[in-house]
């Protein structure tokens, strides 16, 4: 991707930014995979993430990625020293990057920066790259420092979207999404409506809280747009009548056969319903089980097998424990192998032989990562990658991290509820995963 790029012989140099894909790339692009009867991309993001993770890209295709820098993080040359974000980004175009310096404004007066969103939005359909808005930031490095940053994200800068296209549709029912904390999200599926030709058939309502504050019921007309240009989402309420069907709140019965021992509580502060069973609960556990695999880059297990591994009963205690096939951590000790995995998975799950041997491989190709993923590969509520990037640095081993001490991760900001549910986790969990981690 990078070419003609001019940088120092020894030492280093590290510049962050984003893979992207034009939007005359874009047709290119399309226009290959339509030679071969596959489907293109909706938009340029999609494209540039799905080129990016597949593990078989063309030379063809990853010509068509670009990578535009947005900082000079760090380096060990004084003479790259910089006090301002603009002065970077002059510096890495000097160095042969691809920059857009020429969409880019430096000023103290707020004025110029709505003028500045006015222009740009009304002139985006000639810019090469296709966004949704603007980003605000303190160009001193220095003020920068001083504000610092979240858990989730920087104090120092902020986004400033453009107003999306919208449509109106008519909702004609509701569902429950189970997410990897146990937090459900309700989506309401409408009547399909095309925007930017993307169809959109159902909408993310983000929570409970927000179906009560508008009244949204069954047969309500509202408004649905493209956040970001790509995922559909709720833009407000048109028209609704009080007769009209009401939403109804997700119950244990309509997701597992634990009923006696799950419960789904209301959480009034978040707006969120709650999934109180974690690994009690079969969807739950195939919903962290699958998060945990897609974070191993482990593809080969789809989604139907995935649940027959729960059915099966071979992940029961936490997503580490899909890897012990139902056997004692002394027998895997000494019979993990990539052979020893497939005939598991032949003789507990029913699964051909062939399969078998290429999801084995992938699980003991895939079975090495960092700590940091590691750990937010865990699904454990409010552990952002950012979160676990912190602890992995504070702990440094695995071995650390699972060892039980109630005053680990003091040094952390975490939410005292976030460092109550990993400490938690961790005590019923940390041996039995540590004696896992060991053995594969």
């Amino acid at each position: 991707v990078l070419k003609n790029i001019k940088y120092p012989n020894t030492g280093i140099v590290e510049v962050r930014g984003e893979l992207v894909v034009f939007k005359e790339n874009l047709e290119v692009i399309n226009h290959a995979r339509n030679q071969f009867n596959v489907a293109g991309y909706a938009d340029c993001r999609s494209a540039a993430g799905g080129i990016a993770r597949s593990k078989k890209t063309s030379s063809f295709l990853s010509k068509q990625l670009t990578f535009i820098p947005y900082s000079l993080q760090h380096h060990t040359y004084p003479n790259l020293n910089k006090s301002t974000v603009k002065e970077h980004l002059d510096l890495l175009q000097s160095m042969g990057f691809r920059t857009f310096n020429e969409y880019i404004l430096v000023t103290d007066s707020i004025d110029d920066v709505y003028e500045f969103y006015q222009t740009v939005d009304q002139h985006r359909s000639l810019i090469p790259l296709q966004i949704d808005g603007i980003v605000v930031k303190l160009n001193h490095l220095s003020h920068q420092k001083i504000l610092g940053e979240t858990v989730r994200e920087p104090r120092w800068a902020a986004a400033y979207k453009f107003k999306p296209t919208v449509e109106m549709t008519e909702v004609v029912n509701f569902r429950h999404q189970l997410g990897r904390t146990g937090e459900f999200t309700p989506v309401a599926e409408v009547k399909p409506v095309i925007i930017n030709g993307i169809e959109i058939s159902s909408v993310n309502m983000h929570n409970y809280k927000k179906l009560k504050l508008y009244g949204i019921n069954i047969g309500s007309t509202i408004e649905v747009g493209l956040c970001g240009d790509t995922i559909p989402g709720f833009m407000g309420l048109i028209k609704n009548k009080p007769e009209q069907l009401k939403p109804v709140a997700p119950t244990c019965h309509q997701l597992c056969e634990s009923k006696s021992s799950v419960t789904i509580e209301y959480q009034e502060s978040s707006g969120a319903y709650l999934c109180t069973g974690y690994y009690l609960c079969d969807q739950h556990r195939a919903v962290v089980l699958d998060f945990f695999l897609k974070q191993l880059g482990i593809k080969s297990i789809t989604p139907g097998l995935l649940y027959t591994l729960v059915a099966c009963g071979l992940c029961k205690e936490h997503p580490l424990s899909v890897f012990t096939f139902g056997s004692t951590i002394d027998l895997i000790e000494t019979n993990w192998s990539e052979a020893w995995v497939a005939a598991r998975l032949e003789m507990q799950c029913g699964v051909n032989q062939k399969r078998a041997e290429v999801i084995a491989e992938d699980i003991v190709k895939e079975r090495q990562i960092p700590l940091s993923k590691f750990i937010f590969s865990l699904g454990l509520p409010n552990i952002t990658e950012q979160t676990a990037l912190l602890i992995a640095r504070e702990v440094k081993e695995v071995d650390l991290f699972l060892t039980y001490a109630p005053e680990r991760f003091t040094n952390i900001a975490l939410y005292p509820r976030t460092h109550a549910h990993l400490l938690q986790f961790i005590r019923y969990n940390g041996e039995s995963i540590k004696r896992i981690v060991k053995a594969i």
